[in-house]
This record gives structure tokens, C-alpha cells and sequence, in this order.
């Protein structure tokens, strides 16, 4: 069961720095311009 668990882990973390990387030049239109993929990212992080 521990190997499945750190296999889900790492699929999650590829996903996430896939997705990190494609919208890196993406801006949210806040005063901020924080970066478009920090909040589904917080929205969901830690599972």
C-alpha cells in the first residue's frame, strides 16, 4: 500500500509542475499579478 500511496504522490507532484510550467507566464489580474496557478494549487493542497 506505501508504494501505491508515493506512486499517487509523485503522479500529483509531475501533474502539478507540469501544469506549473505551462501557465508560468500566466497572471492573475489582482494587485498582486500572482501567478494563475497558485490558487487551484492552495485550493487543493494538502489533499
Amino acid at each position: 500500500m506505501e508504494s501505491k500511496i508515493k506512486t499517487t504522490e509523485g503522479l500529483i507532484l509531475s501533474a502539478v509542475k507540469f501544469a506549473a510550467n505551462k501557465h508560468r507566464t500566466h497572471r492573475r489580474k489582482d494587485a498582486e499579478a500572482s501567478s494563475y496557478i497558485n490558487h487551484p494549487i492552495e485550493l487543493r493542497w494538502p489533499p
